[in-house]
Order: structure tokens, then sequence, then C-alpha cells
């Protein structure tokens, strides 16, 4: 064999061997690109899945605020229906008790017809004060009563005035601990006082607006 023949044999038997292996090894570049294709292929379902749970979470809370606004309106007209309940109820008994003050006086038992009325204005201040008569009302349930604090029910000469007959019953019957109702008809009666108790026009002006801003400071 000639030595060109051998250099062609040794060529074609060993010249192609590196070749190969070089083809069947896998580069560093597929290897990070396969890589970074898988990365990617995770984040994107973690996303769907987050996405997914973010939305769920969402109608969630809209669900929980759908629940929250309807018990709050259901809320609000069960506290309007108890205010008026209560409202109709505290001017009933006041009806009652105003048209028994004869039988009473003919009974000889007048203390207990005071007793009777300021008992029900105790109730009517415990009442506003927790939210079970509005505003709008008591307050002007005030303002008639800082009208007729120096009065003496329907001219009756032997009877007492309201605020002393108030005050009797107040300092008599009142907790110390429910300190916040004499100061409150104390108020009343200063300001029913310091304007002439609502004799003319300009003085009853002006008792509605300091008891409005009383009641609104209460």
């Amino acid at each position: 064999m000639s030595s060109k023949s051998q250099i062609f044999l040794i060529g074609q038997s060993e010249a192609p061997k590196p070749i190969l292996q070089e083809a069947n090894k896998p580069s560093a570049f597929d290897i990070s690109s396969v890589a970074a294709i898988i990365t990617a292929f995770a984040a994107i379902g973690t996303f769907i899945v987050t996405w997914r749970q973010l939305g769920k979470v969402a109608k969630s809370l809209d669900l929980q605020a759908d629940a929250i606004k309807s018990t709050a309106e259901s809320l609000n007209l069960q506290r309007l229906s108890t205010q008026a309940t209560v409202i109709l109820d505290c001017s009933k008994h006041y009806d009652n008790i105003v048209s028994a003050i004869l039988e009473y006086k003919e009974n000889g038992q007048i203390e207990l017809w005071w007793y009777r009325l300021w008992d029900l204005y105790t109730k009517e201040f415990f009442f506003f004060k927790n939210g079970l008569i509005n505003k709008e009302i008591y307050e002007v349930w005030m303002i008639e009563l800082a009208f007729r604090y120096e009065e003496r029910p329907f001219g009756f000469n032997d009877m007492d005035k309201l605020r002393e007959s108030h005050k009797k019953y107040l300092d008599s019957r009142i907790s110390p601990t429910h300190h916040e109702i004499n100061v409150f008809f104390a108020d009343i009666y200063a300001i029913s006082k310091s304007h002439s108790f609502g004799e003319n026009a300009s003085d009853k002006v002006a008792i509605t607006k300091e008891v409005n801003s009383l009641i609104n400071r209460n």
C-alpha cells in the first residue's frame, strides 16, 4: 500500500471522529436557552395562577362589600323604625300625662303627676343620648320646654313653675352618676332665662339657635 493510500485511509478512519464528538455534545448556548424557556413558562404559569387567585380574592371582596352594604342598609332601616316607635311612644305618653292633670289634682296626687312628667323627660334624654330619638325631634321638644320653663302647668297658680318642679325631681331622683342630665337641663334653663323665656320673637329666635347648639354638643 502506497503512502498516499495510507494517508487517505487514515483520513477516512480518524479525521471524522472529532467532528462526530462535537456534533453529539450539547453546546452551552443550547442548555441556557432551554433553561430560559423553562423558566419563562414557569413564570407564565405562576402569573396565571396568581392572576386567577387575585380574581377570586377580588370577587370575594366584592361579595363581602355587597354583604356589608346590605347589612348597613338593613340596620339603618331597623334604626329608623326603632326611632319612629320610640318617638310615637313618647308622644303618646306625654299626651296621656298632660291630659290627666285635672284627675291627679282632684285626687290630691299632683306630686305623682309631676313625677310621671319628669320621668318621661328623663327617659327621652337617655333615648336621645343613645340614638333612639333623632336630633331634630329632640331639639323641637327642648325648644318647647325652654319656652315654657318659667310657666305653671295650664296656668294653675297653686302649682310650681316647670323649672322649680323639674329641679326638685332632678335633685331627689337622679343619681350623681348621671350628672350630665342635671347639667343639660340647667343649660336649657339658663338659655331660656337669658332670653326672657321667649317673650318676643327675637328672644324665641335666640333660644332656638342656642338650644340647637346645645343639642349638637350633646
